[in-house]
């Protein structure tokens, strides 16, 4: 497992998964080759928007939160099936600025019984979820 942070052009490599701090445009990311796209939720935010993405062939689960506006925040990124209210969050804080996002990729297989939930917290306390992506 990766962790991969890119904002301004560096890029740190740690054991784990993928996470990525980079300005949105360039953090779009292409399923080239895919006949369907995978399943996704996203919930519109006052700025930004916050996705989950249940990536398969190997399956993972991808949380993207994209800030357009308003002054920087701390937050990070976390998800959680509907069977339980505890969230699985990335350790890491970032400091987000209106343009940039944080994407964590989470190297799990999930079971397709339940729906699967992004979330977003806000280092004052506030959390964001998604709806429910299912397979």
């Amino acid at each position: 497992m990766r962790y991969r942070l890119a904002s301004l052009g560096a890029a740190v490599a740690v054991a784990g998964s993928v996470i990525a701090c980079a300005p949105a445009a360039a953090s779009a990311q292409s399923d080239a080759g895919a006949s369907a796209a995978p399943p996704r939720q996203c919930e519109p935010l006052k700025n930004g928007t916050v996705c989950i993405t249940l990536l398969q062939s190997p399956q993972r689960i991808r949380v993207t939160y994209n800030k357009t506006g308003g002054s920087a925040v701390t937050a990070r990124v976390g998800y959680r099936s509907n069977q339980t209210s505890t969230v699985k969050w990335d350790s890491t804080w970032y400091t987000v600025f209106a343009g940039q996002s944080i994407t964590r990729t989470w190297n799990v297989s999930y079971p397709c019984d339940r729906k699967w939930i992004g979330a977003l917290q806000i280092n004052d306390g506030r959390t964001f979820e998604t709806a429910g992506a299912d397979c």
